[in-house]
C-alpha cells in the first residue's frame, strides 16, 4: 500500500510539473510572437546590410571615411531597383554591437561630476542622410538629416526625449540643445 501511495504521489508531482511546463511553454511562445510582431521603429523587410571596416592610410582621417561612405551610398542609390541607401556606424539591435554609449547632458549642465549619474545614457550612432529612408524609420517631429548639415544636429529616440523632457510633446523639443559624453561641448 505504501508503494502504491508513493507511486500515486510521484505521478501527481509529474502531472503538476508537466502542466506547469506546458503553461510556461505556451506563455513563452505567446511572448515570442508578440516580440516578433512589435514595432521596432525601423523596417527589416527588403533591407540589405553589409558590415564594412576601413583601414590603412587611404582612410586614416575621419573625413576620408565619411567621403567613402557618402560616395558608396550615392553609388548604391544609383543602382536599378534601389529605393534608398544609407550608412550607420553600428546597426540597431545587432548582436555583438558595442556602439558608443554616452551620457546625455542638458545644454545648461556645467559640472560633470554632480550630474553624471542623474543623466540618461544613450547609444550614439553616426548616420548618413539616406539612412532613415533606407531603414524606414518613422519621424515623430522635426526633420531627418540633409547633406551637408550646416551645424551639428541630432535625431533622438522617443524614449530618450521622454527621459530628458518627460512632460513635453516631441514637437516642442525640436531645436533643443543637448550634449553628449562631455559637458564642455554641444
Amino acid at each position: 500500500r505504501q508503494a502504491i501511495r508513493h507511486r500515486q504521489a510521484l505521478v501527481g508531482v509529474e502531472m503538476a510539473l508537466g502542466t506547469a511546463l506546458l503553461a510556461s511553454s505556451g506563455l513563452l511562445i505567446h511572448s515570442f510572437v508578440k516580440v516578433m510582431r512589435a514595432d521596432r521603429g525601423y523596417q527589416i523587410e527588403r533591407v540589405l546590410t553589409a558590415d564594412l571596416a576601413l583601414f590603412g592610410e587611404r582612410y586614416a582621417s575621419a573625413g576620408q571615411r565619411i567621403t567613402f561612405y557618402r560616395e558608396l551610398a550615392e553609388h548604391v542609390r544609383s543602382l536599378p531597383d534601389i529605393l534608398a541607401a544609407g550608412a550607420i556606424s553600428d546597426l540597431p539591435a545587432a548582436s555583438g554591437s558595442a556602439g558608443a554609449s554616452r551620457t546625455i547632458f542638458y545644454a545648461t549642465d556645467t559640472n560633470f561630476q554632480s550630474v553624471v549619474l542623474s543623466r540618461p545614457v544613450a547609444m550614439v550612432r553616426s548616420v548618413t542622410s539616406g539612412y532613415f529612408s533606407a531603414s524606414g524609420t518613422a519621424l515623430r517631429a522635426g526633420r531627418f538629416f540633409v547633406d551637408p548639415e550646416r551645424t551639428q544636429v541630432a535625431v533622438i529616440s522617443v524614449s530618450l526625449a521622454s527621459r530628458l523632457w518627460p512632460r513635453e510633446e516631441p514637437a516642442a523639443l525640436v531645436g533643443r540643445t543637448l550634449g553628449q559624453g562631455k559637458v564642455t561641448g554641444p
